[in-house]
């Protein structure tokens, strides 16, 4: 189907799994594979239907997120010519990146035999940088050099465009006034993902409560001021949340660590943020597949009552 599809429209069709980290790096793929011509497929808003697909297709002992992942990759499977899965090691001298960053590609592969990647190699410590990663795909889907190198610069200055706006966004939203305000902290594929964070985002903004996010913030700033909360973190996402973490604390009333099984990093890194910042009223919420909506809603009712009577106290 692929084929006949990439012929009838005379330009290959790349498909982007709206996950991991999609919800990171979205304006920068998208305008990098546009702008080489191709077709951009990008698969739906996770729904329960992508969802149980992934838990067919993963082992149980696999995180929720790579479960959601391998769902979303399998809409894509037949509709698009290639699928793009980054492959992601250091971004950063002395820092790793969670496993199932790296693993993404070994994985979809011994899943879906016979698909057909684009892969998007970096790796600092060995001089394999996202710039010249993105060459190489390019060179692969046009061999014009001087195409790709602009392909290239447009989609860094799309990303980079992005990333003022949100975080122009969440200072307003800092700033708005509200009865109460929360710090969700939660890596971006969780926060933003329709059946995980944006779930839990909803039910908060419907009891009336500003919504604060620590994975947008500026991420030198988050990476200098996540030393306020851990000098020995090296998994690069978590370490920009402690960062914003840092940030945002003093501007909120609760903050709410969102992590899914079995995530080891997080478990470790939330209960380290707890112990640090013993004043500031906190939850730890677990997501799973088998996580109900009745639930998720009372624990966010009561958390939200805990902070307006504390709130209403210290007047």
């Amino acid at each position: 189907m692929a084929a006949v599809l990439s012929q009838a429209t005379a330009a290959p069709v790349v498909g982007l799994p709206r996950a991991l980290l999609y919800h990171k790096y979205a304006p920068l793929w998208k305008t990098f594979f546009e702008s080489l011509g191709c077709k951009v497929l990008v698969s739906p808003a996770t729904n329960r239907a992508i969802l149980t697909q992934g838990l067919q297709l993963a082992i149980d002992e696999t995180c929720l997120p790579v479960k959601v992942f391998l769902g979303h990759v399998h809409s894509l499977i037949e509709k698009a010519d290639y699928i793009f899965i980054p492959h992601i090691l250091t971004l950063h001298a002395s820092e790793r990146m969670c496993v199932k960053l790296f693993a993404l590609g070994d994985l979809v592969r011994n899943v879906f035999r016979g698909v057909r990647l684009l892969e998007y190699d970096v790796d600092n410590e060995k001089r394999r940088t996202e710039f010249w990663g993105m060459v190489r795909i390019g060179l692969r889907l046009n061999p014009n050099i001087i195409a790709v190198l602009r392909a290239v610069f447009a989609a860094r200055a799309a990303l980079a465009k992005h990333n003022q706006a949100e975080l122009l966004k969440q200072q307003k939203q800092v700033e708005a006034e509200h009865d109460c305000r929360v710090l969700v902290v939660a890596h971006s594929y969780v926060t933003h993902d329709a059946l995980m964070g944006q779930q839990v985002s909803a039910i908060l903004r419907n009891l009336g409560v500003g919504v604060v996010y620590a994975d947008i913030a500026d991420s030198d700033a988050a990476r200098t001021r996540s030393r306020e909360i851990s000098a020995d973190c090296y998994w690069t996402y978590s370490k920009e949340l402690l960062g914003g973490l840092a940030i945002y604390k003093d501007s909120v009333d609760g903050i709410i660590f969102l992590t899914t099984f079995p995530c080891g990093p997080d478990s470790l890194i939330f209960t380290l943020c707890q112990y640090v910042l013993k004043d500031k009223p906190s939850c730890v919420l677990t997501l799973d597949e088998l996580q109900g909506d009745a639930g998720l809603k009372t624990r966010l009712e009561s958390f939200v009552d805990i902070l307006r009577i504390k709130k209403e106290a210290s007047r």
